[in-house]
């Protein structure tokens, strides 16, 4: 459907009419935009994440990774939408403190 999504954002509607075609256009007033952060890190760390930052509202995709160092690694693919109004700053303090500074590493020295 046309105007169906996730957020609950009020939309503008315009339209322009030529002869027997009517154009209609639907512009959201709410700019819409979303932060994917991408890390490796321990297969616990997926976990965690669901249960911390799931609350919030925040979601995550993971795939697994193996490794000669490590047994199991996973990369997290963090996907947090702007109405949140979040810095990346605010966001990557929030992951590490979900999960860890180890494994989050240099990433909030954004």
């Amino acid at each position: 459907h046309f105007d169906t999504d996730s957020l609950p954002t009020p939309w503008k509607t315009t339209c322009v009419s030529r002869g027997r075609c009517k154009i209609t256009r639907k512009e959201r007033l709410v700019r819409e935009e979303k932060y994917y952060i991408e890390f490796d890190g321990p297969l616990e760390v997926v976990d965690v994440i669901q249960r911390q930052m799931g609350e919030k509202g925040w979601d995550l995709g993971y795939q697994f990774r193996q490794s000669s160092n490590e047994a199991t690694v996973v990369r997290c693919f963090v996907s947090i939408p702007s109405e949140f109004g979040l810095s990346l700053r605010e966001i990557l303090k929030d992951l590490k403190l979900a999960v860890g500074e180890d494994v989050m590493g240099k990433a909030g020295s954004v």
